[in-house]
């Protein structure tokens, strides 16, 4: 979380979200600013992104809280790729494997 609070691009921001909510892939990439309720601090995880194909809702943590205020903008996706489109898998995963080289860890050793 430290190398993380050190970058402000947003790969490492939906990272952040990745670590503070345990959320799947696709709650975390797609996202959108509808889901969140910034006045009673949760988000809505809509059905078709659960397992169980429920909504669900997450209370928002005061670190998670600061990564949503950091954020640009406040429309659309939370954590918009290029063109407006989701981050892909290999973004974060390019942040993480940045990450472990920096920390001297062998990717051999987490995978």
């Amino acid at each position: 979380m430290a190398l993380l609070a050190s970058r402000g691009g947003l790969a490492a921001r939906t990272t952040k979200f990745t670590i503070l909510t345990a959320g799947r892939s696709g709650e975390i990439r797609n996202p959108s600013w509808d889901e969140v309720d910034l006045e009673r601090a949760i988000r809505i995880v809509p059905a078709e992104w659960t397992k169980a194909n429920r909504e669900h809702r997450v209370r928002l943590s005061a670190t998670f809280f600061a990564v949503l205020t950091e954020l640009p903008e406040r429309h659309g996706l939370l954590f918009p790729g290029a063109k407006g489109r989701p981050l892909s898998d290999m973004t974060l995963a390019a942040v993480l494997k940045r990450f472990r080289q920096r920390a001297g860890v062998s990717t051999k050793a987490i995978n």
